[in-house]
């Protein structure tokens, strides 16, 4: 008997060692998983906060060229390359087949972390003036996380007057297309960046002694005066030639001069174009004349040799007309 109950305390004891070695055993997984679980959220709380930069870009459609060439003064800063900025611009981001008013509300309430209103020479109207309340709205409220909101006041608009009521209370930038401190206090904005940092507008400044292109004016300096003039010009004249020595910059006036300045509002006509024609030297009949890029340039003794080659109608006549107008070139008969 008193085997038995010896037997059976044993059993006990190791019955019981067990069920408290399983309890502590999910305790401790328990903890562990809790511990796991704030990990997680910090780090989704980390990955929030390190999220790349997203510019909402509003404009009326007069502004748009002038508007994109925001986005791309914007995103051709280094630094704001290394943060990974990305800037949402209605003409290359809207997605067919979607309602694209859903779309802007949902790129505006959900991705943004700045939003940006181009004010141009027709101010906040239509759908930009719904846009700008929406971003207001969420500036306000701060949810669901705060988004900036910065007006981007063209050189040639009206400034904060044309802005809602609710909007003028932001500070913004005046003509970032045509000062680079004013784009570089958008970008360190935008970028979060420490106040004692002057951001990098772009990688390689000069390009050789080629022509300047539009997409280039930020780097087009100097040349004021001649811009003013051939707005003046545009205003009365609808083809206007800008004629001057070769290598004087003419197609860089035009190019990277004027078609900004036109496409900025310079000329207040949404419905116009800018086309700049840069005259060309013809091909050489013979395919290898001079200024001709598809060959070698040919030599005294190559035309020489080209004028004596008969032609059709001296192969019929043994080459009898191609020896007469040597001839007369050498008598100087013509």
């Amino acid at each position: 008997m008193f085997g038995l109950e010896r037997t059976l305390g044993a059993r006990l004891v190791t019955y019981a060692g067990d069920l408290v070695r399983e309890i502590m055993g999910k305790l401790k997984l328990t903890v562990n998983e809790k511990k796991t679980r704030r990990k997680g959220n910090f780090s989704g709380r980390a990955r929030m906060a390190q999220a790349p930069p997203f510019i909402f870009l509003s404009h009326s459609g007069a502004d748009t060229e002038a508007a994109r060439e925001l986005k791309r003064l914007l995103l051709a800063s280094p630094d704001a390359k290394k943060a990974g900025l990305k800037v949402w611009f209605d003409k290359d981001d809207l997605t067919p087949g979607t309602p694209w008013s859903a779309q802007l509300a949902h790129a505006i309430q959900s991705e943004a972390t700045a939003f940006l209103v181009y004010v141009g020479s027709s101010g906040v109207m239509n759908w930009v003036d719904a846009e700008v309340e929406l971003a207001v709205s969420r500036t306000t409220t701060g949810k669901p996380k705060p988004l900036l909101f910065i007006p981007v006041l063209a050189a040639e608009g009206r400034g904060a007057d044309a802005l809602p009521p609710f909007a003028k209370r932001y500070q913004g930038v005046h003509d970032p297309l045509g000062n680079s401190d004013e784009l570089a206090k958008l970008l360190k904005a935008v970028l979060d960046l420490d106040s004692k940092t002057t951001p990098i507008l772009i990688d390689e400044p000069f390009v050789g002694l080629r022509a300047m292109r539009e997409e280039e004016a930020d780097r087009f300096f100097g040349r004021k005066a001649e811009i003013a003039a051939l707005v003046e010009k545009f205003g009365k004249h609808r083809v206007v030639a800008i004629v001057a020595d070769s290598g004087t910059g003419k197609s860089s006036l035009a190019r990277a001069g004027f078609a900004p300045a036109f496409r900025g509002g310079a000329l207040i006509d949404p419905a116009g174009e800018a086309l700049c024609l840069r005259p060309q030297p013809m091909p050489s009949p013979l395919g290898q004349g001079r200024g001709d890029a598809g060959g070698p340039r040919r030599t005294r003794a190559d035309r020489r040799a080209a004028n004596r080659q008969p032609s059709g109608p001296s192969r019929r006549d043994g080459g009898r007309a191609g020896r007469d107008r040597v001839q007369r070139r050498r008598s100087g008969g013509g």
